[in-house]
C-alpha cells in the first residue's frame, strides 16, 4: 500500500495495514510507528512524516511441508520490519487497511510488483 500524507501540515494523518480475523486476532502496523496485535501494543520506528509504501504477506506452507506454520510479515520501503510471524494453526485472516487524512494505492500483486521482494523471502521454507 502506497501511502501519501495530506498536504496540509495541520491535519493529522495516520495509515494503518494489515490482517484481521476479529478484535482477538489481528495483526497491523501503523504510520504512528506502532506494531498492534490482539495482545500487544509496541514501536517499530519513529513515526512516519510522508510518503511511504506498507506491505503485509501471508505465506501458507508448501503442500509437502503441511505442519510448518504459516508466515505473517510486514515490510515498509520495500525492507522487512520487525520479525516474521509463525503462526502455529491455521486462521482465516482478511486484509484490513485503516486510512485517516492521507491517498493510499493498494497493490495485491496482479497489477504490478510488489516493492519488497517477496520471492526471497518464500526461500525460508526451503531451509
Amino acid at each position: 500500500m502506497t501511502v501519501k500524507p495530506d498536504t496540509d501540515e495541520n491535519m493529522d494523518w495516520k495509515a494503518e495495514i494489515g490482517l484481521y480475523k476479529n478484535n482477538d486476532c489481528f495483526f497491523r502496523v501503523s504510520s504512528d510507528g506502532h506494531y498492534y496485535t490482539a495482545s500487544s501494543n509496541r514501536m517499530f520506528k519513529e513515526p512516519l512524516t510522508g510518503y511511504v509504501v506498507f506491505g503485509v504477506g501471508q505465506i501458507f506452507p508448501p503442500r509437502n511441508k503441511p505442519n510448518t506454520p504459516t508466515q505473517i510479515f510486514f515490510t515498509m520501503d520495500g525492507k522487512q520490519i520487525d520479525k516474521t510471524i509463525l503462526m502455529a494453526e491455521d486462521v482465516d485472516l482478511l486484509p484490513h487497511i485503516i486510512i485517516k487524512n492521507c491517498d493510499a494505492e493498494v497493490n495485491f500483486g496482479n497489477d504490478k510488483a510488489f516493492v519488497y521482494d517477496i520471492e526471497a523471502h518464500e526461500a525460508a521454507y526451503e531451509a
